[in-house]
């Protein structure tokens, strides 16, 4: 008898195409990793609570996302999840003028009123729940110092192609001219290989260390609430700064330091790995009986396996068929001009012109383009003749921004550089999409190119702009009846294909259309047919 969803306490009555196929074969595999590259519409989000409903151990299980839409998402479907934040989403109960992560505590002192506090109490209800949603960064952060999380049996990490960035972004390394000023210590020359800088961190350590001690003891002399907050935050800088001078002194030649000013903190010397093929293990799988990893586009097991220092004897890696008709998801190459940095102005105008001429085809419909980068966003809504349909955002009101586009009953085309994964545009919400410029990672980003530096660093670069361009293609196509076309202007799209074909899905292919004769008002009739 075939398995229904109630079978798994999942709350709808049907099951997404291949998503029962996708069950049974991650719970038939006997392997500690499992990857699952499940195309749109395979109901990833259910599929993971069904996987952890199934498990008769009585460990607690965790989802982890990385971005803030899909962790929504989970909780609006799944509301019996245990739902944790970080602590700067909370007020202190001792210092109501400071957050949580800012508080005593963050200074070292032991909170006698730790089950009192907002955020221990949300992460202890958490923590009684059987499966609970995370965000990345959290999640590495929590289990790899407090460890309440950890000793899982299930980890789902959901799209995982961003985990190897997220590790990358979780040891990177800050330290500030200004803190090590207070600390009496004397960073290095700007230009300092990164050797010099490793024994420089043990030299200082030490005596870091008993600063923050000395700072701690007479803490401990004042009656907490009447601690001076800003007292309180300077000893919790010194006691990270002493955190990060030991992980500092552990680098080797396969990271890279640079300088930059921060607007509010001052001179900062950035410490970053161009791999972290030794460090998956330590920091994420370790923490599991059994991880899934979950995306639309795992595109090959020697990737990720290669960059996060997987044996790929360890994972049995499961792919399922895109299930939307290739008409509904078709992907239009209409080549305009090579996209990169520093391109001539005629080009940059050219291409908005051609970008253009796609908005005059998709007038009165809702749609999407997708630009790598907000100053090529800023030129095309400088430039475009049809600027008074065009909206975008800036890194901190990305959200806001989105979900007024999402409800507007105008024909309004949203201009971003970062809606190219876990934005879910649902029918009218986006009828199509344009690629101004394919997101090939950044060269002008120093961890890019030591990582290209590398044996296999063109394998890894492709496979990650093929990732990119797979899922961004899909964020306006959710079900089998949605349909958006994309239109692809990038001329770089003539050797990628190329360069790339290993990596970039059959059905993505089959989707692929070079040219196109529609006119304008074909393209129109064919939109708005099914509205």
């Amino acid at each position: 008898m075939t398995a229904t969803p109630a079978d798994y306490k999942l709350p709808h009555n049907s099951w997404y195409p291949n998503q029962l196929e996708s069950i049974e074969a991650v719970r038939a595999s006997t392997k500690p990793i499992v990857m699952l590259e499940l195309p749109p519409g395979g109901g990833k989000s259910s599929l993971s609570l069904a996987i952890i409903n199934s498990s008769l151990s009585e460990k607690h299980s965790a989802v982890v996302t990385h971005t803030k839409q899909l962790q929504d998402q989970y909780i609006r479907t799944f509301p019996d999840m245990g739902l944790v934040m970080g602590r700067n989403n909370f007020r202190c109960i001792i210092h109501d003028s400071m957050n949580c992560a800012e508080g005593p505590c963050s200074a070292g002192w032991k909170c006698e009123y730790v089950w009192s506090c907002p955020y221990h109490k949300q992460k202890a209800a958490a923590a009684e729940k059987k499966a609970t949603i995370h965000n990345f960064a959290y999640w590495i952060t929590e289990v790899n110092n407090v460890g309440v999380f950890s000793k899982l049996d299930w980890l789902i990490l959901d799209e995982a192609q961003l985990v190897e960035s997220g590790l990358k972004n979780h040891v990177s390394i800050s330290l500030y001219q200004p803190v090590l000023h207070d600390l009496g210590i004397r960073p290095l020359y700007d230009e300092a290989p990164v050797e010099e800088w490793a024994e420089w961190a043990d030299d200082n350590s030490t005596a870091v260390g008993q600063q923050v001690q000395k700072l701690q003891v007479d803490l401990e002399k004042y009656d907490i609430a009447d601690a001076d907050p800003t007292k309180l935050r300077e000893i919790a800088r010194k006691r990270r700064t002493l955190e990060e001078l030991v992980q500092l002194s552990k680098i080797d030649d396969a990271w890279l330091s640079e300088v930059s000013n921060h607007p509010r903190y001052g001179k900062r010397f950035n410490f970053r790995p161009a791999l972290v093929n030794t460090l998956g293990m330590k920091y994420i799988f370790r923490h599991a009986e059994r991880v899934l990893m979950m995306s639309a586009t795992i595109l090959g097991i020697e990737p990720p396996c290669a960059s996060l220092g997987i044996d790929p004897a360890s994972v049995d890696f499961i792919q399922m068929p895109h299930s939307f008709p290739v008409e509904n998801r078709l992907v239009y190459y209409r080549p305009s001009v090579k996209v990169k940095r520093g391109m001539p102005d005629s080009d940059i105008q050219q291409l908005v012109s051609d970008i253009d001429q796609v908005l005059f085809k998709y007038r009165g419909v809702k749609g999407l383009i997708h630009t790598s980068s907000y100053k090529l966003a800023k030129e095309i809504i400088a430039r475009s003749k049809y600027a008074e349909r065009l909206v975008s955002h800036n890194s901190s009101d990305r959200l806001e921004s989105l979900d007024k586009f999402k409800v507007s009953t105008r024909d309004l085309v949203m201009v971003s550089p970062s809606m190219t994964t876990g934005v879910n545009l649902v029918e009218d919400e986006c009828r199509f999409i344009i690629f101004a410029k394919i997101a090939f990672p950044d060269l002008g980003d120093k961890q890019i190119v030591k990582r290209m530096e590398l044996p296999d660093g063109k394998e890894w670069y492709y496979w990650n702009t093929a990732c990119t361009i797979v899922q961004a293609s899909g964020r306006g196509v959710r079900s089998p009846t949605d349909h958006a076309d994309t239109v692809l202007l990038d001329k770089n799209w003539d050797w990628f294909k190329h360069a790339a074909r290993k990596f970039l899905p059959k059905w993505f292919m089959a989707a692929v259309r070079n040219g196109g004769q529609e006119t304008a008002e074909e393209t129109l009739k064919r939109v708005l047919a099914t509205r």
